[in-house]
């Protein structure tokens, strides 16, 4: 099904329909005990097992949403879960500032959809995998070369995404979390940079390890280096920072750091 950006993503003229649907919206809040003790005792299922207390009321909760008891666009459901534990240090967790929570609730509205409904999309989980499981068949059987594309229509559109209202609510949202100079790319390198990096220590560690197998002055000294894997030889170049390129050359190469 093809859908049109106009007719998906709000513009700036409806806006003005703001207060209307605020005074129309409703709005539901689950508050949910987690403590504990929910997990520890237990109830009787439908189907005779025990299950927690916890388990229980989620389960409630999603039946709840599954039979829609709201489904207007601009009703709202929240889930709150009270007397959790906290985990890890004692710092005081991170809130966001009135700025940013601004920016936030303008990018939501600008992003919600009009006159949504569920039943506008197929289930990419379901429906989505057995047409293209049936495409598949049919292509077979008919021996054709190209199997028919089956397009996810839970994926944003781009056209819509692509916006100037669009984007620049996704830009202010982005600016009052990183900053007016946030550099993407820059990080991103970064962020690649680092865990190559972690990655390599690691490495390194693992093949300090490995080494710490054979008595290599021995080895050497006996002629057997020629007698252990390409791996092992490789571990002791990785060990102590050497080139490990050039599989002729790795005995000569570990020699030559040993002096021998």
């Amino acid at each position: 099904m093809e859908y049109d950006a106009d007719d998906i993503f709000r513009d700036d003229e409806d806006d003005s329909d703001n207060e209307e649907r605020a005074s129309t919206k409703e709005l539901v809040v689950y508050l949910v005990d987690a403590s504990p003790k929910m997990f520890s005792t237990t109830s009787l299922a439908e189907d005779g097992e025990d299950v927690t207390d916890f388990h229980v009321a989620m389960s409630c909760i999603s039946e709840s949403l599954r039979k829609q008891i709201i489904n207007s666009s601009y009703d709202e459901v929240a889930v709150c879960f009270f007397n959790t534990l906290l985990m890890g240090s004692d710092a005081a967790a991170p809130h966001a500032s009135g700025d940013q929570i601004t920016k936030a609730s303008a990018l939501i509205n600008r992003l919600e959809l009009k006159d949504f409904s569920v039943f506008q999309f197929s289930n990419p989980a379901s429906l989505l995998g057995l047409q293209r499981h049936y495409a598949i068949l049919q292509a077979l059987a008919l021996d054709e070369d190209d199997i028919p594309e089956i397009k996810d229509e839970t994926f944003p559109p781009e056209e819509g995404m692509s916006r100037p209202a669009v984007v620049r609510v996704v830009e202010e949202f982005k600016h009052s979390i990183y900053g007016e100079n946030y550099d993407e790319e820059t990080n991103v390198a970064n962020a690649k940079a680092s865990e190559t990096t972690k990655k390599r220590k690691a490495a390194a560690e693992n093949a300090v390890k490995e080494i710490a197998k054979h008595d290599w002055a021995d080895l050497a000294d006996n002629g057997k280096l020629k007698n252990l894997t390409v791996m092992d030889l490789k571990c002791y170049l990785t060990a102590n920072n050497l080139p490990v390129a050039g599989k002729e050359a790795l005995i000569s190469r570990i020699l030559t750091h040993m002096g021998k």
